[in-house]
């Protein structure tokens, strides 16, 4: 049996996100500054609000 690691659930979930339009950068790239106020920002607003994947997602929270 294949045993179930991080690495196999990142990748995959990176896969996922990718093919609804989100881009992947490493850590280092996205390292805190003007839009990355610090690493404890979950969900960078300004970026996902251009993503047009999330834009409907946005709208249907905002309400």
């Amino acid at each position: 049996m294949t045993r179930l690691t991080e690495s196999h659930v990142e990748s995959t979930a990176l896969d996922w996100l990718q093919a609804l339009g989100w881009g992947i950068r490493h850590g280092d790239e996205i390292a805190p500054d003007a839009e990355h106020l610090d690493f404890s920002a979950v969900v960078l607003q300004g970026r996902a609000a251009r993503c047009p994947a999330a834009q409907s997602d946005f709208r249907r929270t905002a309400d």
